[in-house]
């Protein structure tokens, strides 16, 4: 169970920058 735990976070800490970077583009666009 505690490796379960290790793997899903070392999962979360991978996927949430790459799908936060999507987002801040969308919601921010960059300025000309």
């Amino acid at each position: 169970m505690i490796a379960l735990g290790i793997f899903i976070l070392g999962i979360l800490l991978v996927t949430i920058p790459v799908a936060s970077r999507p987002l801040k583009a969308i919601m921010f666009p960059p300025e000309p």
